[in-house]
């Protein structure tokens, strides 16, 4: 038997789905409730890796300022050992001189240099008295005015081979008069005397330096200056680990708020929501 037009359509009407005619009445069917419940939950989760991330990157940004902070601290206590040990070696220095005679020693040194030019100025006189040593003496002087000019120019090379000429010509005066000196030979015992003078300043000075090393009080101050070195190349290497922990925690923070964000603009997007189209005609 054929079936009438009437029961065609009434079947037809019975099997248009449920949820159309929920979206119709502006119901959500149970898959639109499903799905902003993912979408909710989904939301949730991201607003808390979020939180988690602003936790993570304020514990991150503590830990590098500690870090920072003890880095400068141990740069500090550096600059004040380097200065403790300085105060160490003066003081070092004016123990052991003193044991050891080297301002007697100087005081020697400089007394036999005197004698010594004293014995020469005779020879000195005469040959300050000679056309070569004026002439010298002379171009001496226009040596010193063209370094002084020298010195304000640009720097090339140049000048470089001026300022070295310069300085030649300037020292040949005092050249002139230590060789005069030295080729007389009325002057050899005061310059044996100046010789030995100082040796023995050269021999002093080294014992000191001798003495200077081997005290227990400069090794202290020179390991705990070593000491400080030490933590400071550790701590700067702590502080470029937590440097980069820190902007590891900025971008993950960044990438879990662009997520979130990107989540409630895709909830907002959705057609999961109730159809309230006929509230906003009315």
């Amino acid at each position: 038997m054929v079936p009438s037009l009437r029961c065609i359509l009434l079947v037809a009407i019975l099997s248009v789905p449920v949820c159309a005619s929920a979206a119709a009445n502006g119901k959500q069917t149970n898959a639109q409730k499903a799905d902003e419940r993912r979408e909710d939950e989904a939301a949730r989760k991201a607003q808390q890796d979020v939180k988690a991330a602003q936790q993570a990157e304020t514990t991150a940004e503590r830990t590098y300022k500690k870090v920072f902070d003890e880095l400068k601290a141990a740069e500090r206590q550096l600059v004040q050992a380097a200065s403790q040990l300085q105060k160490v070696k003066e003081d070092l220095e004016e123990k052991h001189s003193a044991t050891h005679g080297l301002n007697d020693a100087r005081a020697a040194s400089e007394q036999a240099r005197r004698d010594y030019e004293q014995a020469g100025q005779p020879f000195l006189q005469k040959l300050a008295e000679t056309p070569k040593y004026q002439q010298a003496v002379e171009a001496a002087k226009q040596a010193d005015a063209k370094l002084a000019r020298l010195r304000a120019e640009a720097d090339s090379e140049n000048r470089k081979k001026e300022m070295a000429e310069a300085a030649r010509v300037k020292l040949v005066p005092a050249q002139m008069q230590r060789e005069t000196l030295d080729a007389e030979p009325s002057l050899n015992a005061q310059r044996a005397k100046v010789t030995a003078a100082e040796e023995a300043v050269a021999k002093t000075r080294k014992k000191i330096d001798q003495a200077i090393d081997k005290d227990s009080a400069l090794r202290a101050a020179m390991e705990k200056i070593e000491k400080h070195k030490q933590e400071i190349a550790e701590a700067r290497k702590t502080v470029a680990k937590e440097e980069r922990d820190l902007a590891s925690a900025r971008q993950k923070l960044v990438r879990e708020q662009q997520d979130l964000q990107q989540k409630i603009l895709a909830d907002k997007r959705d057609d999961n929501k109730p159809n309230n189209n006929n509230k906003k005609k009315k």
